[in-house]
């Protein structure tokens, strides 16, 4: 071995540790806080682990396959329930991301830049090192399986009438199809890549697109498999929600006529939403349709990258090129912002981190060639932004300590009562269900009773308490309900919450519906 080869994998080796190291950090720091979708990703695996069901989805809903709660089942069974345990399923992911994007990088691009693309994403912006580690369904794993295809992508061109590089490339992005709807830009890339592959092939042709179909179906087969059974029922839930499809208007317009709706309000809110989805990605509001921008932004910044890797196969001319790479160079702008900044930009721009290190290292290499001292200053800024915000991330928590809280329903005796959605499901689970809350206290319904059995079992029990943020609209709501219908109570502060219990004569998650309901209809009226 030579001693440039040695002193390039000791480089290696040493980033891999140091984003393990910051990673684990950050898990560390966040230990004792949960968010109430990672709590359901938790209670999903210990309900895999007790044998109580396997379910193929994020609890209520129809999308977003369980693959990060298999694995969290798996090491709760090895180190027990626990929120770092729970977080240790990202991480790994995000590792494996860290290892196939360094690989991507040798495949298509120049020397040197391998290494800087993965020191960049193992020391990232606070944004996506949090995505890192947080167990919220898939998001993070969808990115390693869309950077794996395409890192498989560019042995099918290297081989194009090799089946096997067809099979595994259909078969990672099935995979990932089942897992979240994010994979749509590396599927669309990929897929027009691999089609016009397939169609040069003089030889063979249709079985090489046999090969990808089959792979393909085989990977998504738990998906294609609960729609069979739950005719389109995918379909009809992401419609449902992204449209604002209400059921009633579901009812009555049918299908059809429910699809033509929800064109009408997109493209109607398009030129609206874009420079709004622009500002948010930018941090200036919050932009509600982001969405849409978010996609278009994913698949085109694919598209430029592989093109980018192919011009020297493909010929591109060299003006090419450049324009390309000054594509990327704005990249470099929204690392140094992101970096800065600490804060959150929507998820649906994760799959730009396939893409952004190759960019940012491409951009680096040729700047390093034209000022040496301008390169190191830009790389050292980047670095030093994302290790500030990561800092920062670590040290001001978002999620509340909720410790405190199940102390005192513990000291209190209580095991049953309503709650908010992220209340709920975190001591649901950080209790190991030993206390079992419903999250019947939000004035929003809509997708907040994930598993019904929760409410169910609360519902059924005599003995219910009700918690609610201190101050918020619903306690104000609560309390004025139980001075007019003359109930007997008692309460307790703790922590920026109200803990109500032995109320005389308790109400039930239907109450609650109607009276949240009726005071929202009254304050709008």
């Amino acid at each position: 071995m030579k001693v440039n080869d040695f002193k390039r994998i000791c480089l290696i080796w040493a980033i891999f540790i140091l984003a393990a190291l910051l990673r684990l950090l950050v898990i560390y720091a966040y230990r004792g806080y949960l968010g109430g979708d990672e709590a359901i990703v938790g209670l999903m695996a210990k309900h895999m682990l007790d044998g109580e069901g396997f379910p193929l989805f994020y609890y209520g809903q129809s999308y977003m396959g369980s693959l990060e709660a298999m694995l969290s089942a798996l090491l709760f069974a090895f180190g027990g329930i626990s929120v770092i345990c729970l977080r240790l399923a990202p991480f790994i992911f995000s590792m494996l991301f860290l290892l196939i994007l360094y690989f991507s990088a040798k495949r298509f691009s120049a020397p040197g830049i391998p290494i800087l693309s993965l020191l960049l994403a193992a020391l990232p912006p606070v944004f996506f090192l949090r995505w890192s580690v947080w167990a919220r369904g898939g998001f993070i794993e969808v990115l390693f399986w869309g950077q794996l295809s395409l890192f498989l992508l560019s042995y099918v061109m290297e081989f194009p009438a090799s089946p096997r590089y067809y099979l595994l490339v259909g078969l990672t992005l099935g995979v990932g199809f089942w897992i979240n709807p994010l994979i749509m830009p590396y599927l669309l890339t990929v897929g027009c890549f691999l089609l016009a592959i397939v169609l040069r092939q003089k030889k063979h042709r249709w079985r090489l697109l046999a090969f990808l179909i089959f792979s393909f179906i085989l990977g998504a087969s738990p998906l294609i498999a609960y729609n069979l059974v739950h005719p389109a029922a995918t379909g009809i839930y992401l419609v449902k929600s992204f449209a604002g499809i209400t059921r009633s208007t579901w009812n009555a317009r049918g299908l059809w006529g429910s699809f033509l709706l929800f064109l009408k309000r997109r493209l109607w809110l398009y030129p609206i939403s874009a420079p709004r989805s622009l500002a948010a990605l930018f941090q200036i509001s919050n932009g509600s349709a982001l969405n849409w921008l978010s996609w278009a932004i994913s698949l085109s910044l694919l598209s430029l990258f592989l093109c980018l890797g192919l011009s020297r196969r493909l010929k591109f001319p060299q003006r090419w090129q450049q324009q390309m790479a000054s594509v990327y160079a704005l990249l470099l702008l929204l690392t140094l912002f992101l970096g800065c900044s600490g804060k959150f930009i929507p998820r649906y721009f994760l799959p730009i981190y396939s893409v952004y290190p190759i960019a940012c290292g491409l951009v680096l290499i040729r700047l390093k060639s034209k000022n040496f001292i301008l390169s190191v200053v830009l790389l050292t800024a980047l670095i030093v932004f994302n290790l500030l915000g990561a800092i920062s991330a670590a040290r001001y928590p978002r999620s509340r300590d909720l410790s405190s809280l199940i102390d005192v329903l513990n000291e209190l005796r209580i095991s049953r009562g309503y709650a908010d959605y992220g209340t709920s499901y975190c001591i649901n689970f950080l209790t190991r269900e030993n206390v079992i809350l419903s999250p019947s206290i939000p004035a929003s319904f809509g997708l907040a009773d994930r598993y019904p059995g929760y409410t169910a079992e609360v519902d059924r029990f005599i003995n219910r308490a009700y918690i609610f943020l201190s101050g918020s609209e619903e306690q104000k709501t609560f309390i004025r309900q139980l001075r007019r219908a003359s109930l007997g109570f008692e309460q307790r502060k703790i922590n920026g919450y109200t803990l109500y219990y032995n109320v005389s004569n308790p109400l039930t998650s239907h109450d609650l519906k109607k009276l949240f309901l009726d005071d929202i209809k009254g304050g709008t009226g």
